[in-house]
C-alpha cells in the first residue's frame, strides 16, 4: 500500500487532462442553432404585437369560424325551409287534384240526373220533342 502512495504523485503528473475540444464543439455548434432559430423567433411579427392587438386577433378569428358556422347553418335552415314549402305544395297540389276530382264526379252526377229528369219533359212539350221521344225509343221517326 506504501508503495501505491509513493507512486501516486508520479502516476498524477503522468496522466493527460482528457481532450474536451469534441464536447465543446458539440456543444457549440447546438448553441449556433438555437442562435439562429432564436434570430428567427425575435423577428416574427407575433412578438411586435401587445397583448390587446392579440386578444382582438383572436376575437377576430372567432368571430370568422363562427361567422362561417352561422353562415352555412342559415342556408341549411333556408334549404329545409325550401324543401318543406316544395313539399307542401306537391301535398296541397295532390289534395286539390282530390278535390277537383270529387267536383267532377258530382258535377258528371248532377248533370246525369239533370239529364234524364229533362229530357222526357222536352221530348213531351218542347217542339219538336217527338223526334227527341222516337230517338230515345230507338226509332228514326216519329
Amino acid at each position: 500500500m506504501r508503495s501505491a502512495v509513493e507512486d501516486l504523485p508520479t502516476v498524477i503528473r503522468s496522466m493527460e487532462p482528457p481532450d474536451w475540444a469534441p464536447s465543446f464543439g458539440a456543444v457549440i455548434k447546438g448553441l449556433a442553432e438555437v442562435r439562429a432559430r432564436l434570430a428567427h423567433i425575435e423577428v416574427h411579427p407575433a412578438l411586435n404585437l401587445t397583448p390587446e392587438q392579440h386578444g382582438r386577433a383572436m376575437q377576430r378569428a372567432g368571430a370568422d369560424v363562427l361567422g362561417d358556422v352561422a353562415k352555412a347553418l342559415r342556408d341549411e335552415v333556408d334549404s329545409v325551409r325550401r324543401e318543406r314549402q316544395h313539399l307542401a305544395a306537391i301535398v296541397g297540389e295532390a289534395w286539390t287534384q282530390e278535390a277537383q276530382r270529387k267536383w267532377i264526379l258530382w258535377a258528371a252526377g248532377a248533370g246525369l240526373a239533370i239529364g234524364f229528369m229533362l229530357f222526357p219533359l222536352l221530348g213531351a212539350f218542347a217542339p219538336g220533342g217527338s223526334y227527341l221521344a222516337a230517338w230515345a225509343a230507338g226509332h228514326a221517326d216519329r
